[in-house]
Order: structure tokens, then sequence, then C-alpha cells
């Protein structure tokens, strides 16, 4: 038998249902897999599902830049802010309306 993680969070109360239609040879393909490494079929296929989705996920959660545009978004984040004119006259007006107790 090989050496097979299970990734799947088991410490929740399994309540909801999938199913798939498939080919014979999907099926076999996968039960025989899955024997391989000491599961069934359903654990196997839904650990399988399973590690793909978080992959997905994260491919779509993670943003990488490279050395130069990591270095102008770090410059972006210490330069001091630019308050816009408009922000600037609104904030001054909450600030008096605030100490004048309003």
């Amino acid at each position: 038998m090989l050496n097979y993680q299970l990734e799947l969070p088991d410490d929740q109360l399994k309540e909801a249902r999938m199913g798939q239609r498939t080919t014979q040879h999907v099926k076999d393909t996968i039960d025989a897999a899955a024997n391989l490494v000491g599961l069934t079929e359903s654990p196997f296929v839904l650990n399988a599902a399973y590690k793909e989705a978080l992959s997905i996920l994260k491919g779509r959660q993670v943003t990488k830049l490279s050395l130069a545009d990591s270095d102008v978004l770090m410059e972006a984040f210490d330069a001091p802010a630019k308050v816009a004119p408009a922000l600037a006259v609104d904030a001054k007006l909450c600030e008096e309306l605030i100490e004048d107790g309003a």
C-alpha cells in the first residue's frame, strides 16, 4: 500500500451530498488507485477534488510580483498619503462639528 495523505477536514458534520456520473473506465481507474492507497472510492475522490479545489483557490488568492514591481509597491506603501482636496475640506468640517459638539 502506498503512503497517501488525506487532506479532508474531518472535524465537521458531513451533511452535504455530492454525486457524479461517469464512464465505467473512469470508475475502474479511480477504484484501482483508491485500492492502492487503502481507501474506498468516496474518500479518495473527495480528497482529490478537495486538494484540487484548494490549489485552484490558492492560485486566485496569491498575487505574485516581479522584484521590480514589488519595489514599486513597497515604495507606494512607504510614501505619504496624498489627500484629495475635497476630502481634506470634509475632514476639517467633520473636526469642527465634533469640536462644537454637534
